[in-house]
């Protein structure tokens, strides 16, 4: 099985609505472990933002999951961009995600960490595209046909131009069964 990820960033301090709060991270964290223990995934791949991104490449990695991040921007832009903006503390876990995930054995052909050099308003769009592109060539290549799509979310969209909404569509237009992980309940 391969699994595509996508979901919330953990909520900034001053945010007008709750999506993914800070309080409820390990709860999450501890769902998404029960999930790959359950499912038993031969790799994950998404990208590598503050909240459900890093905490599933951290349960990926202590279950011996492979995993596979794209980012649609360099190492450095993206930490600070997508990850430090929420406090120091990701930064140390992306930080250690990038290395650890450099370091394993991957599926010959693809990479570790894939880095685009998307810009534009739709460049986290373009990310949703590269990284289901890769899980299905992934799929493809080592002859795996169950491919899940883990939205970890508020379950719902927050309007236009949500990242996550827009993950979960795409996925469910590929044929991916999709699963789901509350962030507020």
């Amino acid at each position: 099985m391969i699994v595509a990820l996508a979901g919330r960033r953990i909520d900034a301090d001053n945010a007008e609505a709750e999506r993914f709060p800070q309080r409820m991270h390990l709860e999450v964290q501890s769902r998404i472990a029960g999930m790959f223990r359950e499912a038993e995934p031969a790799q994950l791949l998404g990208s590598a933002a503050c909240g459900a991104d890093l905490l599933a490449l951290e349960v990926a990695g202590k279950q011996g999951v492979i995993r596979n991040v794209v980012l649609p921007f360099s190492i450095e832009v993206f930490r600070k961009k997508s990850v430090v903006d929420r406090g120091q503390n990701w930064g140390e876990i992306f930080d250690q995600m990038i290395n650890d995930v450099n370091n394993e054995n991957h599926t010959k052909g693809f990479p570790a960490i894939t880095i685009k050099n998307f810009d534009g308003d739709d460049a986290y769009e373009q990310t949703n595209v590269a990284i289901l592109d890769l899980a299905d060539a992934i799929a493809l290549e080592s002859g795996s046909i169950e491919k899940v799509a883990l939205i970890v979310w508020n379950g719902k969209p927050r309007g236009g131009g949500d990242i996550t909404g827009h993950f979960k569509r795409m996925a469910f237009e590929r044929g991916y069964s999709i699963q789901e992980i509350n962030t507020l309940i």
